[in-house]
């Protein structure tokens, strides 16, 4: 657009009209340029060059036009550019740095006259900024070896922080696998418990079934027993009976046979004596006092050798050469009181010792009596 101005200029003006622009856009330049120097050195407060009488020296008002120029004709002009980074980087310091004594001031129309010893002022306050300035780069750059240092350090920690989280979480999963296999192991433990109370529960009951059914055929055999004991008593007390009334026969048999008269010989083959009884086949017994033979129940008084109450077994010091038979029912007595029925085991186990078990119920008070037995106490078996 600029270019086009410039040739619909030449082309309206000619050539004397072209160099007119070309003055005008000279002066232009330098005054930019003089605005330039002049902000430069309001900003730093050192002069850049001494201006004669004949120098204008622009005001604020002119600067800013000509800056409007300079953007205009290029935004990203170095000068301008250089200009906005020296004010804002002064005004940044003015407004961090506590210690910043130095303020700048305003150069007015009529100090551009100043003296040689005010420049030179100038100069030194400008040399104590740069000094100021130093001082805090150098704090600047201790500051950053500083946080150099901290970010090492850091980093290091946070490293370590990370081998220290890895190592915290390698533990928290250690601690979770071991709660985990605690937990199935109490899980067996109570399954084995619950099973355990179960089993003694279950073993328990079958105990005590078994101790009611054992107590009942106790009971059944303590009354089979009682039963059988009174069929035996009856068997003996019938089994007396008839040997009573058997010897009894037989002494009448013998008195009658003794008081028969000792005639009729001639009815008798002349001997006088009567024949015996059943067609002469039974002959009278001897009378010597003595028991008949044959009717004889069978006795014999013995020692006691051993007593086992847990097998019921009983040693006595008898043997067939004293007329055990296997297939004799004994019974037991003492003091002639009858304490059980005996059953055969071993005749003679060794000359003269036999082994017998003892058909007593273990609640009655005979067997009370049995189980006090010592070796060599008396008794006596009958059949």
């Amino acid at each position: 657009m600029k270019v086009f101005s410039i040739i619909l200029r030449i082309f309206s003006l000619g050539a004397c009209g072209f160099a007119v622009y070309c003055w005008i856009d000279k002066k232009d330049l330098v005054a930019q340029k003089e605005a330039i120097i002049q902000e430069h050195e309001l900003i730093s407060g050192f002069y850049t060059k001494k201006r004669g009488d004949k120098e204008t020296t622009q005001d604020e008002t002119t600067r800013q036009a000509n800056f409007k120029k300079i953007e205009e004709r290029d935004p990203k002009d170095d000068s301008l550019t250089r200009l906005n980074e020296i004010r804002e980087g002064l005004a940044l310091i003015a407004k961090n740095d506590e210690d910043f004594l130095y303020s700048a001031r305003k150069i007015k129309i009529a100090d551009r006259t100043a003296k040689d010893d005010e420049v030179l002022t100038f100069q030194v306050n400008i040399l104590d900024m740069n000094g100021k300035i130093k001082t805090q780069k150098d704090t600047i750059a201790k500051k950053e070896d500083d946080i150099a240092d901290l970010n090492k350090k850091l980093t290091k920690s946070m490293q370590d922080h990370g081998l220290e989280t890895q190592a915290r979480k390698a533990a928290e999963d250690t601690i979770k696998k071991r709660d985990a296999t605690i937990q199935d192991q109490e899980k067996k433990y109570n399954q084995l418990q619950a099973d355990h109370l179960k089993s003694i529960e279950d073993n328990q009951r079958e105990m005590d079934n078994l101790r009611a059914n054992l107590k009942n055929q106790q009971e059944q055999l303590t009354l089979q027993l009682a039963a059988k004991d009174r069929e035996i008593s009856t068997i003996e007390t019938e089994k007396q009976d008839l040997m009573l009334e058997n010897s009894r026969l037989m002494t009448q048999i013998r008195q009658r046979t003794t008081s028969a008269p000792t005639g009729g010989v001639a009815e008798n083959g002349g001997t006088g004596l009567q024949p015996p009884p059943n067609g002469g086949t039974d002959i009278p017994p001897v009378d010597d006092g003595s028991p008949i033979i044959g009717l004889q129940a069978y006795k014999q008084h013995t020692r006691v050798l051993a007593f086992s109450p847990e097998k019921r077994m009983l040693v006595l010091n008898i043997g067939s050469q004293q007329g055990l038979k296997p297939t004799m029912k004994l019974r037991l007595e003492r003091n002639g009181s009858t304490l059980a029925r005996l059953g055969i085991i071993k005749i003679d186990y060794q000359p003269g010792i036999s082994f017998f078990t003892v058909l007593q119920s273990p609640e009655s008070e005979e067997w009370q009596t049995i189980a006090a037995f010592k070796k060599g106490d008396a008794v006596t078996i009958l059949e």
